[in-house]
């Protein structure tokens, strides 16, 4: 937060790593990276906020919620964070753009929904279900991401131990 803050392209910097952690393919990056967009905009100052509230940073969260190979909980996440952003936002009319994206994107994804009230069980996502078979082998090689007799992925649904 300190070099976001203190460093005079900090902010600028920040959100250029975020917008290239959005294109990630893995959902469970997509989501860290919403929650450390969020954690900055409520930390740090008008410099981020000006930064998230740029045509770059929101044009990528548009692209990313209008992908149909976004996962839907990333897709209710950005709908999620863009909405409270605009209200964080709204008093300030140089930051106008994220409340203009986010009443597009309303518009435009009426199958998305936000989910204010999902547990963290709900938001943790396997990784095994956007990686690789060679990094779902090198995590059965770790025990990464094993739950003793199975677990439950995302949707609530039962793992299968195919061991």
């Amino acid at each position: 937060m300190d070099k976001v803050t203190n460093e005079d392209n900090g902010a600028k910097d920040a959100v250029a790593a975020m917008i290239k952690r959005l294109a990630h393919r893995n959902a469970n990056v997509q989501l860290y990276t919403l929650e450390l967009s969020n954690a900055l905009s409520q930390n740090c100052g008008l410099k981020m906020h000006k930064e998230l509230a740029s045509r770059s940073f929101t044009e990528a969260l548009l692209r990313l919620a209008a992908d149909r190979n976004t996962h839907q909980q990333v897709k209710a996440k950005i709908l999620e964070r863009m909405g409270e952003w605009s209200e964080m936002f709204a008093k300030d009319p140089d930051l106008g753009i994220m409340e203009q994206a986010f009443l597009r994107l309303k518009t435009q994804s009426k199958n998305v929904t936000a989910r204010a009230q999902a547990s963290p069980e709900e938001l943790t996502l396997r990784r095994s279900e956007f990686a690789t078979p060679e990094q779902t082998a090198e995590d059965a090689d770790h025990g990464c991401g094993q739950a003793e007799g199975g677990g439950r992925v995302a949707d609530g649904t039962r793992a299968v131990d195919k061991g």
